[in-house]
C-alpha cells in the first residue's frame, strides 16, 4: 500500500483523490482474490479476471448507450472503439448489437456468435472446450487469410478474434492498462489460462505499457 499512497498521498476526508485511492485497493484486493482464492476447475482464472475487468473499467457499456442514442450509430466517433472496447471485455452480445449494423456484419457476427466461452460451456470437460475453442479460432484464421471486407475495421476485429498481438497493440489504449490488455488478449490466445502461466503474460504486456507504469503496475505484477 505504500507505493500506492505515495502516488496518491494519504487517505482523508479531506483528500479529493480518495474514491480513487480506495478503488485502487479495492482493484488490488479482487486480483488476490482471483489468483488465490477464486478458481474454476483446472485452476483456469480468465472468467473471473474478465469480470474484475467489466467492474473496474464500464466505460465500454457506457460508450455503447451513447452510440446507441446516435439515430445512425456507425456515424457515432467512437462506433468502432466501442466495438473493439466490447470485445476486449468480452461483451460479446453487446458487439454483436453493433457489428450486425456494418457492412461486413453478417460474417464477422457469425464467427462472434459461435465462440467457445468458458463459463457458457458448463456440463462439458475442460479438455472439450479446448478442441472446441481451438477448432473455432482456426475456422477464424483460415477466413482471415481469404477475407474480402469492405472495411478496413473489420479485419482489425478478425484480427482479434484470431488473437493477432499487433491487433491488441494497435488499440491498447482502448485497454488503458497492462492487466486489462493481458485479460483482453488471453480471452483470444488462451483462455483456460492457470495463474500458474499468468506471470509469462503480464510480463509480456507490461513489456507494451512500460513507459506508462505506476506503483500499482508493480504491485499487482508482484502478486502474479
Amino acid at each position: 500500500s505504500s507505493g500506492i499512497n505515495a502516488e496518491y498521498g494519504e487517505l482523508g476526508p479531506d483528500n479529493e483523490d480518495d474514491k480513487k485511492l480506495v478503488a485502487l485497493y479495492e482493484l488490488v484486493w479482487s486480483f488476490c482474490e482471483v489468483l488465490f482464492i477464486e478458481h474454476l476447475p483446472g485452476g483456469c482464472v480468465l472468467p473471473y479476471l474478465m469480470e474484475l475487468m467489466q467492474w473496474h473499467f464500464p466505460q465500454p457499456v457506457e460508450t455503447l448507450n451513447d452510440v446507441l442514442s446516435f439515430e445512425e450509430p456507425m456515424e457515432h466517433p467512437k462506433f468502432w472503439d466501442c466495438i473493439v472496447s466490447l470485445l476486449f471485455q468480452g461483451q460479446i452480445n453487446e458487439a454483436l448489437a453493433l457489428l450486425k449494423i456494418t457492412p461486413d456484419g453478417g460474417e464477422l457476427c457469425s464467427f462472434l456468435e459461435k465462440m467457445p466461452l468458458l463459463n457458457n460451456f458448463s456440463g462439458h470437460s475442460l479438455s472439450e472446450f479446448k478442441i472446441s475453442w481451438s477448432m473455432w479460432q482456426e475456422n477464424c484464421k483460415q477466413n482471415l487469410e481469404s477475407a474480402n471486407f469492405v472495411l478496413d475495421q473489420s479485419v482489425d476485429i478478425l484480427e482479434i478474434l484470431c488473437g493477432t498481438l499487433d491487433a491488441f497493440i494497435k488499440y491498447k489504449d482502448l485497454a488503458q492498462t497492462w492487466y486489462h490488455l493481458m485479460t483482453s488478449y488471453l480471452l483470444y490466445t488462451m483462455p483456460t489460462v492457470t495463474v500458474v502461466t499468468l506471470h509469462h503474460q503480464a510480463k509480456e504486456m507490461m513489456g507494451i505499457y512500460k513507459d506508462y507504469l505506476n506503483p500499482l503496475d508493480e504491485i499487482l505484477f508482484s502478486a502474479m
